[in-house]
C-alpha cells in the first residue's frame, strides 16, 4: 500500500474513533454497580470531538485534492491536538468510602476511544506527511 492510501485509512479510523467512548464512568457499592460512557460527540467532549471530526474529514478531502494535498498532514495535526486537550481538560477522578458493612466507590476518566483517536491521527499524519513528496 502506498502512503497516500495509508494516510486515508488512518484518517478514516480517526473519524470512526469520535463515535467510540471518550469518557467512562463507573460506580459500585454493596448494593450493586453501574457504569456508563460517552462518545466524543457527547458532553463534556462535544467541541473537541467535533473539531477532531472536522480536522480528520478535512484532511481526507485535502489528501485527495492535488491543489491542497501538501496541507493535509498539517490539518491532520489538529485531529491529534483536540483529543489531547479533551484528556487534559476532562474529568479524571476516583474515590471510595465505607461505613460499617457498606462500601462504595466511583471513578471517571478518559475512555479508549480518545486514545484510538490520538494514535490513528498520529499515524495518519505520518503517512500523509510522507505522501507529500510522492506523485
Amino acid at each position: 500500500m502506498n502512503n497516500k492510501m495509508l494516510g486515508f485509512i488512518f484518517a478514516g479510523i480517526t473519524v470512526i474513533s469520535v463515535f467510540l467512548p471518550w469518557l467512562t464512568a463507573s460506580t459500585s457499592g454493596s448494593m450493586g454497580s453501574a457504569s456508563g460512557s460517552g462518545s466524543g460527540l457527547e458532553e463534556p467532549n462535544t467541541i473537541y470531538g467535533l473539531l477532531t471530526l472536522l480536522c480528520a474529514g478535512a484532511a481526507i478531502g485535502f489528501h485527495f485534492a492535488e491543489a491542497v494535498k501538501d496541507f493535509a498532514a498539517f490539518v491532520m495535526l489538529g485531529a491529534v491536538v483536540f483529543p489531547i486537550i479533551a484528556i487534559l481538560s476532562g474529568p479524571s477522578v476516583s474515590g471510595s468510602a465505607s461505613y460499617g458493612g457498606y462500601s462504595a466507590s466511583a471513578s471517571m476518566g478518559p475512555g479508549f476511544g480518545v486514545f484510538v483517536a490520538i494514535a490513528a491521527a498520529l499515524v495518519g499524519f505520518f503517512f500523509m506527511f510522507k505522501a507529500r513528496g510522492e506523485e
